[in-house]
């Protein structure tokens, strides 16, 4: 039987996100024939193997492809389209939603600037 893709990068599974980097992108790339790098340059992708991320129940299809932002990533189809997403640039757009609990803060007053009379009368125990 051939060896897989993945065996030849010594991939554990179940796979972490923290392993998935531009370290592996760089080692698979430098990996794969001129075939493959001729489809990567003019497709933008280029099927590497399945695998199995952390906490799934079933194997995917991982490819390398090229992000205008990052350059090479590794990573599997997303979402209904089942496009191919960078996850520098999915986690640079997250990291720019605004935090809930600050939202919330901001608008009301802290805990400790309410006086303990205020919270009985607000809040009071009953038995």
């Amino acid at each position: 039987m051939a060896e897989s893709m993945m065996d030849k990068f010594r991939v554990k599974e179940p796979l972490r996100t923290s392993d998935v980097n531009a370290e592996l992108s760089l080692e698979i790339y430098n990996s794969v024939g001129l075939f493959k790098k001729l489809k990567l340059k003019i497709l933008g992708s280029v099927y590497i193997g399945h695998l199995q991320m952390e906490g799934w129940s079933t194997r995917m299809p991982f490819y390398l492809f090229r992000c205008v932002t990052h350059g090479l990533e590794v990573g599997y189809p997303s979402g209904y389209s089942m496009n191919l997403l960078c996850m520098d640039c999915l986690k640079e757009r997250l990291s720019e939603i605004p935090d809930p609990a600050k939202l919330l803060r901001s608008l009301h007053p802290l805990e400790d600037e309410i006086d303990e009379e205020a919270k009985v009368k607000a809040f009071p125990i009953t038995s």
